[in-house]
């Protein structure tokens, strides 16, 4: 018998107002023309509104009210009085008359401050003159100068002889390079020419394998020749 399958529950999502609406796309009619039709009233409304607009603008505009009475007066202007031209006095008479009265008084001063002066006489030119006493010194001895010049040339001869060295070492390291080049150059003309030679490879000489036979090994028997029967009868 087949069996008895479990009865299928079927849940229904419900909504939290408890309404079961479909979920699905309801199609709405459009057109072309009604959509231009919208387009253009929504630009009518657009202009109307600005015109509404510009007339509360401008009757929104609010002067201010004229002042009663006599306006404010301008600034007294200011006059200057013209310029009179003053002659000038350079005062050369002045300055040359101030200039001789301080000279005057300086050499005035001058005289009063030397007249005063008391100055000792001259004790000296009556004295005996004075005869410096000199120390007591050794006989100078001439010595010939160190010169550096020597020792330049010391020095410089034995680095021309270190370097002289360096330099026949460095020669000889040279030399023993180029022949051993040379040899190497010579070892490896001689490689090469003996290798080029010709020379015929061996014969080889191979070891014979014995094959084994399905026959029995042969017995040896001497033949019985008619002569020997003879014999032995």
């Amino acid at each position: 018998m087949r069996a008895n399958r479990h009865p299928v529950v079927m849940l229904s999502c419900d909504s939290e107002n408890g309404s079961n609406k479909e979920n699905f796309t309801h199609p709405k009619p459009f057109s072309f023309e009604d959509r231009e039709l919208s387009l253009i009233k929504r630009r009518n409304e657009r202009m109307v509104q600005a015109e509404l607009n510009a007339k509360l603008l401008a009757n929104s505009f609010k002067a201010q009210p004229m002042r009663v009475g006599s306006p404010d007066r301008l600034p007294p202007r200011v006059v200057h009085s013209p310029v009179h031209p003053i002659s000038f006095h350079s005062f050369t008479e002045e300055r040359i008359a101030l200039h001789r009265s301080k000279r005057e008084t300086s050499t005035s001063s001058e005289e009063s401050i030397i007249t005063k002066a008391r100055t000792k006489p001259p004790s000296v030119i009556y004295q005996t003159p004075f005869i410096p006493t000199f120390p007591e010194r050794s006989p100078i001895v001439a010595v010939s100068p160190k010169l550096a010049t020597v020792e330049r040339a010391m020095s410089r001869s034995k680095y021309d002889d270190e370097a002289k060295k360096r330099r026949d070492i460095l020669q000889q390291q040279l030399e023993l390079i180029r022949l051993k080049r040379m040899e190497d150059e010579a070892n490896e003309v001689r490689q090469i020419r003996k290798e080029s030679v010709h020379k015929p490879e061996p014969i080889r000489r191979y070891k014979t394998i014995k094959s084994p036979t399905r026959k029995p090994p042969t017995v040896p028997k001497s033949p019985m020749l008619s002569t020997l029967r003879n014999r032995q009868q």
